[in-house]
């Protein structure tokens, strides 16, 4: 068995890790070729959800859970019942924010 010393070792191995740090090591492509300047031709797609659970709105607006259902059972936030669950539309999110910043301002200018 050939052993190499241990600093060639090591510069191997800094050597792969900064290929790996600068991407350089991707499918189908030499180890030296660079990848700037080039356009994909993947398309992205991005799904919206059709709707929210509680917990999502909650993160959405920055609140606790308790304060989002509170919300949502005394009507401020609109929902619609599935099975034993809440959900609320992304557009009744909407609304109940485009409320809160008309009262607001509407408190500013008076």
């Amino acid at each position: 068995m050939l052993r190499l010393p241990e600093a060639v070792d090591e510069i191997d191995m800094h050597r792969a890790v900064r290929d790996l740090q600068q991407n350089r090591n991707r499918v189908g492509e030499a180890p030296g070729e660079a990848r700037r300047g080039r356009s994909h031709d993947m398309a992205v797609t991005v799904i919206q959800p059709k709707w929210y659970t509680t917990a999502e709105v909650a993160q959405m607006l920055g609140y606790g859970l308790s304060k989002t259902k509170m919300l949502v059972l005394t009507g401020e936030i609109r929902s619609v019942k599935d099975g034993r669950n809440r959900r609320i539309l992304p557009r009744w999110v909407d609304e109940y924010v485009e409320r809160l910043a008309r009262e607001a301002e509407m408190e500013w200018s008076a």
